[in-house]
């Protein structure tokens, strides 16, 4: 059982609730209620009593949340030992991240944990429970009013660090759009969309695809992959060192 298990647990016991914590710790209910079920087995009793009316502790359950509690505030402290020149990120994997956070390495930064996403739900939820120090996320312009709702629901600060980066449409050579010097939206939006990074909920750019067009897969590699099927298209940002060749970049 992680640190994070556990302050998911005690936010429950706060909480009243399992779809309440799940709102404040941007979690789908079921996947906080499966949590739940698997420390419950881990641990070989029941934390709580489940009613219509919402939950309640038992009676080991109070005593778990008791110990629970110490042990948080316990490795608070051990985070607050920490130099203050190092940092803790929770981030989406991106090329120009990662090519950004190997240059402050050699530079001298030193970072106590590097944590990659592929949900934007996950990086919200590690700062929500201050397993890292900063989250950062990339956000569409026209995606930013749905993802500032979200952060202020969870209240949470937003600092931007820049205002554009360069994306691009990547597609297979023998794509029917491969031969264009450049893409509008309203070009590539009726093809198959394929991503291994998660939308906000309610993304304007998701949400502009057929839903029957849209492909969910674990990993780049398979982005490549459903590429080169021909139709598909898929949005990157990108680095000298992140290019494939094989596609295009438009």
């Amino acid at each position: 059982m992680e640190i994070r298990h556990l302050q998911q647990l005690l936010m429950i016991a706060q909480q009243g609730s399992i779809n309440k914590a799940a709102q404040v710790l941007f979690l789908s209910q079921p996947s906080l209620n499966n949590q739940v079920k698997r420390c419950e087995e881990e641990l070989g009793f029941s934390l709580f009593y489940r009613s219509p009316k919402g939950i309640e502790l038992s009676e080991k359950g109070k005593l778990f949340m008791h110990s629970a509690q110490k042990i948080i505030e316990e490795y608070q402290r051990i985070e607050d030992l920490k130099e203050n020149t190092t940092l803790s990120l929770s981030f989406l994997y991106l090329s120009y991240f990662m090519e950004v956070f190997l240059k402050l390495q050699e530079e001298g930064t030193l970072f106590s944990g590097l944590i990659r996403r592929i949900r934007i739900e996950d990086v919200i939820e590690d700062v929500c429970l201050r397993n890292v120090h900063l989250g950062i996320l990339p956000v569409y312009t026209e995606d930013k009013q749905a993802f500032f709702e979200i952060i202020k629901e969870k209240n949470m600060k937003v600092l931007p660090l820049f205002s554009s980066v360069q994306v691009y449409a990547v597609l297979s050579k023998k794509h029917p759009l491969a031969s264009k010097q450049s893409l509008s939206f309203n070009e590539i939006k009726d093809y198959p969309y394929v991503s291994y990074i998660e939308s906000i909920p309610n993304s304007i750019i998701k949400n502009s695809f057929l839903s029957q067009n849209t492909l969910k897969v674990e990993n780049r590699d398979e982005v490549f992959l459903a590429l080169k099927n021909h139709r598909y298209i898929s949005f990157f940002t990108l680095t000298k060192e992140s290019i494939n060749h094989d596609f295009v970049y438009l």
